[in-house]
Order: structure tokens, then sequence, then C-alpha cells
């Protein structure tokens, strides 16, 4: 049995075990090994075979194949996780959150906390406090599929319309992993749209907006704390992406320097989350 059989097997066992096909990318890398090896194999004697190539080829499959994996992995445990999108309104054209992020949280006598999330929410927590990455995939997911299939201005999809996707910067630009810019990075794939983590930029340093009290400390702890790069969006629509709607003060922000400093013609707001408002 040849290298690309031994592959194919092994797809075809990966997939009946997680009963959900790989994508058309996987076998179309399968099918240039193929004719790579194919080359290499009936190549005239004069003629090296293009091993580099080859090998480039399998490492490109090995890569493609292991996020495929992981994916698939995630989908058949969470492709049933529902959503209970809600509109938020601001200074943006239009704006949703996808699911409140808690239930209800109880203090407990030793002086934790019991907390219930709702399912969507509790795969944001994985990601954003546990860094677990293998739930970017099945958010980014539910995401794309409310962007495509949901998300309207006027009775109209706005996924036509769509130039670019911004991740709001992070309260940390130090911090290696970045829960919302990963997450906007797996959407704008699904949707075939560039994400621009570059645009709109923290240009100053803030403390956790949850740390203070009042909306005022708020306001003026981001005020001046966004800047835009570029200029190439003007009079295009964006869709603005964060993990977790509270106040609304950094949309209001960030949609505020984006009118002003880049000329965008439309800002549209997309959260995951959002916190509940009264109760336990």
């Amino acid at each position: 049995m040849d290298t690309v059989e031994e592959l194919e097997l092994f797809i075809r066992y990966t997939e009946s075990v997680l009963s959900v096909p790989f994508s058309p990318k996987v076998q179309t890398i399968v099918s240039n090994t193929d004719k790579e090896f194919n080359y290499g194999i009936s190549s005239p004697v004069n003629m090296k075979p293009d091993y580099e190539s080859m090998h480039r080829r399998l490492r490109e499959f090995c890569s493609v194949l292991i996020g495929e994996a992981s994916s698939l992995v995630v989908r058949t445990q969470y492709r049933m996780a529902n959503i209970n999108p809600q509109q938020i309104n601001g200074n943006w054209r239009a704006g949703w959150v996808l699911d409140v992020h808690t239930l209800s949280s109880r203090l407990l006598p030793s002086g934790g906390y019991d907390t219930k999330r709702t399912e969507f929410g509790e795969l944001v927590f994985q990601v954003k406090y546990r860094h677990d990455r293998t739930k970017i995939q099945s958010i980014a997911e539910i995401a794309a599929k409310f962007v495509k299939e949901k998300f309207a201005v006027d009775g109209h999809l706005v996924l036509p319309y769509l130039k670019a996707i911004l991740p709001i910067p992070s309260s940390d630009i130090n911090r290696d992993f970045q829960p919302v810019t990963e997450i906007t990075q797996a959407i704008g794939w699904l949707l075939n749209v560039s994400v621009r983590t570059d645009y709109l930029t923290k240009v100053k340093r803030t403390v956790p907006l949850k740390n203070l009290a009042d909306m005022e400390s708020k306001r003026e702890q981001l005020r001046g704390a966004f800047a835009v790069q570029a200029q190439d969006l003007k009079n295009c629509c964006v869709l603005l992406v964060d993990d977790l709607y509270d106040s609304g003060t950094t949309l209001t922000e960030a949609t505020k320097v984006l009118y002003g400093q880049s000329g965008v013609q439309h800002v549209l707001v997309l959260t995951l989350t959002r916190t509940r408002i009264g109760g336990n």
C-alpha cells in the first residue's frame, strides 16, 4: 500500500469514528499529493523526483488534517448549542448579542461561586478564561451562521455588504493569547470576509472595565484609548466583534473612533455574550 492510499484510509477511518465528513479541502490536498507522488514515480531517468514538493504537500496535508480533526471533534460535541440572540442599541448602525453569559451565580459558604452559564456562554468562558482553543471553531461557526442567515438591516442581510471584520482590541495588549482576535479570525475565514487586526488599535493602557463601578469612570478610562491606523475602509461597512457586552462603553468608544477617524459608512456590532440584567 502506498502513502496516499494510507492517508485516504486514515481519513475514512476518522470520518467513520466522528460520523462527520471532512471538508473538500482535505480531499483536494490528497489528490494533489497523489499527483506529486505519481510524478516522482514516473519521472524519466534523467529527472529527479520532486521530493521537496512532496514533503511540502505532506506537511500541508498534516497541518490541515489536524485542524479539520480538531474542528470535527468540537462540532460533534457542540453542534447542537443553542443561542438566544438579542438586539443591542448604540451609536452603531445595528448590533446583536448572541446570548447571555450566565444564568445565575450563587455565593457558596466556602467563599466561591456556583455559576450556571448558558451553553454558548460556557463555550465562551472556556476560551476566555481557560484558554481552551478547541472551542474557538464551534463559537465561530455559530456566530458565522447567525451573520449569514439572521443579521439583517432594513430587511437586507448584511453579509454581502461587509468589507471587513474588526476585533475589539484587548484591554491587555501584551497578553499572548487574545481570545477575541482568534475567534474573529475564525469567523472571518468562515464568512470569507477580511479580518483586520491592525486597523483599530489600542493606543492607551486601560484597566478592565469590570473593575470600575460607574459609567463615567468607564468612559474616562476609554477616552483616547483607540485609534485608526489606515484609511482604506472609508465609506465601507464593517463588523465590530467583542466577546462580552456589559455597559456598551467599549463598543461606543470604538464606534465613535471608526466613524470619526476613518469615515466608515456603517459600523455593525456583534458580541458573543452579555452580562445578566438583574437576578442572582
